[in-house]
């Protein structure tokens, strides 16, 4: 992969990121076909664990702004649309960050595509040992996506903090070892005398 051009593996990232959106879609296919006409409140999956409850959500978690799913339509494809700018500038060469971010791309795609042609966001999957939101796929895609990206922003923040001075910083550290030089070689002939 790394003998690809950055432009092909943006691309090759771009269409997993349509993949995951697809995969997305299916799911939530499935979810509403064999789910949704059987009127249950909750499938269970892994007992304790893991079920399956078709809902609708206009909003966002815990049913946040319910009452204006065309402005999070408009905001949810803005973003989408910054992050595909910013995913094809000079910003982005590393692989791993290319896969960081087409997790969040094709989680954003399918809930988008929700919010586009349904009017609200498919949500299915529940979490019964803890009182969570309904969520569904996409949702576990932008988070892991925008946690795994933070987590490589951070570590790469801070290893060019290190490993790239500023010149002036560069510049007094070298004055200031030169100073402990001269100081130590002045402290060893004090001994010597």
């Amino acid at each position: 992969m790394k003998n690809l051009s950055l432009l092909t593996r943006k691309i090759l990232a771009l269409c997993g990121a349509l993949v995951l959106a697809f995969l997305d879609q299916l799911f939530k296919y499935l979810v509403v076909i064999f789910i949704s006409p059987m009127n249950l409140p909750q499938v269970e999956v892994i007992p304790g664990v893991l079920s399956l409850t078709y809902v609708d959500n206009p909003g966002i978690a815990w049913s946040m702004f319910m009452d204006h799913p065309e402005i999070l339509t408009i905001l949810t494809a803005m973003l989408m649309l910054v992050l595909l700018v910013l995913f094809f500038t000079k910003f982005v060469r590393s692989g791993v960050l290319m896969v960081f971010l087409m997790l969040v791309l094709g989680g954003g795609l399918g809930n988008l595509a929700d919010r586009v042609f349904r009017g609200s966001v498919v949500d299915y999957l529940t979490l019964e040992f803890i009182d969570f939101p309904v969520f569904n796929f996409a949702d576990c895609l932008v988070v892991v996506g925008v946690l795994l990206t933070l987590v490589w922003v951070m570590f790469h923040w801070f290893k060019e903090d290190k490993t790239k001075l500023p010149e002036h910083a560069a510049a007094s550290t070298q004055a200031d070892s030169g100073e402990r030089e001269l100081v130590e070689k002045h402290s060893q002939e004090d001994l010597d005398d």
